[in-house]
């Protein structure tokens, strides 16, 4: 069992292998200089609990302020769209009729496919397109059209955008992001 005040401190933390003074004990550390596969491997066999995290509590309170920094960013220019638009909303987010339909979606028996390139040749994007032209994550993609920085129609259980709009929402992904930046 260690004493984890014998090897985090202020401004620095102490690997008690080696001795060396860091910021942060990583498992990266732990892995090209002792051996461990991880920091899982090091927490178990030195009896440190999961929970505690081997960072210098100056970095830690840090880390912390920056947090808070971006939740407050988010209540403040994200919320108020996703609540404007939940209001909007009609009923669930994912519609009965889509949930009922993914155990056949699932048996490949879906009319899913031919609906969306029925509806790429009118002109639109689904969100798959819109997140690699964006150049973002699917999950993102999504979290934009919820929260209505990415606006799209529901057709049948599904989500479609126009390429304008898709430029409407890089142009404010990055306002956001310079703001975000110019923050720091």
């Amino acid at each position: 069992m260690m004493n984890i005040s014998d090897i985090v401190f202020d401004t620095y933390v102490i690997c008690p292998l080696c001795k060396r003074k860091m910021r942060t004990l990583s498992g990266t550390h732990l892995k090209h200089k002792h051996g461990f596969s991880g920091m899982v491997e090091f927490k178990l066999e030195y009896g440190i609990p999961m929970s505690t995290a081997l960072v210098a509590r100056d970095i830690k309170e840090t880390m912390h302020k920056h947090g808070k920094r971006r939740a407050k960013w988010f209540k403040e220019n994200v919320m108020p769209k996703g609540i404007e638009q939940s209001k909007t909303a009609i009923g669930d987010m994912v519609p009965k009729e889509l949930r009922m339909h993914s155990g056949r979606l699932r048996r490949g028996q879906s009319w899913i496919p031919e609906y969306i390139s029925e509806m790429k040749q009118q002109g639109w994007l689904d969100l798959y397109d819109a997140a690699t032209s964006l150049n973002i994550a699917y999950n993102y993609a999504r979290k934009c059209a919820t929260d209505g920085r990415l606006k799209v129609i529901h057709s049948k259980g599904l989500r479609f955008t126009k390429p304008e709009w898709v430029e409407d929402a890089r142009k404010l992904l990055k306002e956001n992001r310079e703001k975000w930046r110019g923050g720091q």
